[in-house]
């Protein structure tokens, strides 16, 4: 099967994930947004994975990588990661429709920093997705191996190689060591 790709200018509707390269829109704007490079990928992954093994079998939620979420008619956002409670998930019959995105926020939104992210761009986004909902929010910062944990705009702990991320009132009981999630680079060598 394929898909007309629509241009997002010429789209009265955008539908991000019917648009390549994928598109968020910014106060009714499409803004594309950088595909994450392969590093990004792997460490938003080895996330996804470490949080599915935790709250699956508990039937809390699921987390997904780079799912687009609408906060209204003229915001929705694409987190690398995000985490969602089941009860949050829309009807079966509504998921077996496939939709193009989610309409609600997630309850965590992980970014992996890339070279193409600016600071001003993340604190952007982080301001977003607390507005939107989201009730914590995970930056991996891969160069510096560190991890910004905001539990609000205000409230941001950091956590380098050494100290644990844990889920917070989100994920209770969800605990990663920092130096396992930057260790994922040794099952290439």
């Amino acid at each position: 099967m394929s898909i007309a790709l629509l241009n997002p200018a010429d789209s009265p509707t955008l539908i991000p994930e019917l648009v390549e390269p994928p598109f968020e829109l910014i106060d009714g704007v499409p803004k594309e947004k950088p595909p994450m490079g392969f590093f990004a990928n792997v460490l938003a992954t080895y996330l996804s994975t470490a949080i599915n093994h935790f709250a699956l079998p508990k039937k809390l939620g699921m987390a997904i990588n780079e799912t687009t979420y609408k906060a209204n008619d003229k915001n929705s956002r694409r987190p690398d990661v995000s985490y969602v409670e089941f009860s949050k998930f829309p009807p079966l019959e509504t998921l077996q429709d496939d939709p193009p995105l989610l309409d609600c926020a997630p309850n965590l939104a992980i970014e992996v920093v890339s070279p193409t992210n600016t600071i001003a761009e993340m604190d952007k986004r982080i301001d977003y997705f607390f507005k939107s909902g989201v009730q914590l929010v995970w930056v991996i910062h891969p160069q510096s191996k560190r991890v910004h944990v905001y539990e609000s705009t205000t409230d941001c702990d950091i956590l380098a190689v050494g100290d644990v991320l844990d889920g917070g009132k989100v994920l209770t009981g969800f605990s990663l060591p920092v130096a396992e999630l930057f260790n994922v680079a040794s099952f290439f060598s």
